[in-house]
Parts: structure tokens; C-alpha cells; sequence
């Protein structure tokens, strides 16, 4: 319980840390930017998207292992959502993927005191409504968020899994 509480507790602060501040030392998800341009990537009007390459750097600083879901036991990152910091949440991030993941899939495994190392191509917007507006904001502050555990949920344990963020970034349409 006490392992599970502190992975929420870290979570939690590194949520409410300044949004549009670099990364500190010790948060456990870090970008290698502050701000990302997000180039035209194509479609045109509203069904155009927009993306850019993001690295994220996932730093396990505590006693024991940490597990990063995944979707597919050969995914090579894990899953991530983008969240939106400075818009009301009814808009939410244009940039988060909706993920279609078989259930108990491999987790990445990431040992105390090793630091793992992600490139992410971040696109969006990824949904649309019925009048074919993007759902989401594509430029503002965001965060990057992973769904962590301290142990493998196809064993059946019981500790609840936690999103651990990122520092602030801003991402400008180019």
C-alpha cells in the first residue's frame, strides 16, 4: 500500500509542478523539450493532423521495480496519453491516442535507478465529432503521462496502477 501510494504521490506532484517550467532533477518523466512545432502532416481543413517527435525520459528512482504498460507485447514504447494543461478540461488534448490494447500484455520493465528512454511521434488531432470538428486543443501546455504499476498486473496483484507526468511543454502549430 505504501509503495502504491507514493508512485500516486509522485504523480501527483509532478501534475501540479509549473506546467511551462523545464523538467526538474528527480521528476520521473522528463521531455528533452519545452516547446515542440507541430507541422502539418497532412489532410487538409478540419480532417488535417498535426504532429511532432517527442523523447521522454522515464527515471525510476525508487526502492523497487516499476512496470509501464504497454499495448501489444511488442510495442516498443509504452502507452502514453498527452493531457492539456492550461484549456478546460471539456476540450481535453487534440494529441492524445486512443488505444486498442490486448489485455495483459508484457509490461516494460524498468529497474531502481534506471532511466528509460522513449521517442514518441505524438499526432493529432486523433477523434472528431459528428460535424466533423477536431475534438481537443492542438497548441497550448500539455503533459505526457504513463500508466505505471509496481508489479506485473497479469499476476493478479492488487496495487492500483498510477499516471505518472511530465513536466510542462508548449506546442505551437508551424
Amino acid at each position: 500500500m505504501t509503495r502504491s501510494f507514493t508512485l500516486i504521490a509522485l504523480g501527483c506532484l509532478c501534475a501540479c509542478a509549473d506546467p511551462t517550467g523545464p523538467a526538474r532533477e528527480g521528476e520521473p518523466v522528463q521531455t528533452d523539450a519545452t516547446v515542440y512545432f507541430a507541422r502539418h502532416m497532412g489532410g487538409s481543413g478540419d480532417d488535417s493532423q498535426y504532429g511532432f517527435m517527442l523523447v521522454s525520459r522515464f527515471l525510476n528512482a525508487q526502492a523497487d521495480t516499476v512496470f509501464l504498460a504497454r499495448c501489444y507485447p511488442d510495442t516498443p514504447y509504452p502507452i502514453y496519453g498527452v493531457h492539456s494543461v492550461d484549456t478546460p478540461h471539456s476540450k481535453g488534448a487534440a494529441y492524445s491516442p486512443f488505444w486498442a490494447c490486448v489485455g495483459g500484455s508484457d509490461p516494460i520493465v524498468v529497474p531502481p535507478g534506471a532511466t528509460r528512454t522513449d521517442t514518441l511521434q505524438v499526432r493529432g488531432p486523433n477523434s472528431w465529432d459528428q460535424s466533423g470538428e477536431p475534438l481537443g486543443v492542438l497548441e497550448g501546455v500539455f503533459q505526457i503521462g504513463f500508466v505505471a504499476r509496481y508489479c506485473r498486473a497479469e499476476t493478479g496483484c492488487d496495487a492500483p496502477p498510477a499516471e505518472v507526468r511530465s513536466n510542462g511543454f508548449r506546442v505551437v502549430r508551424d
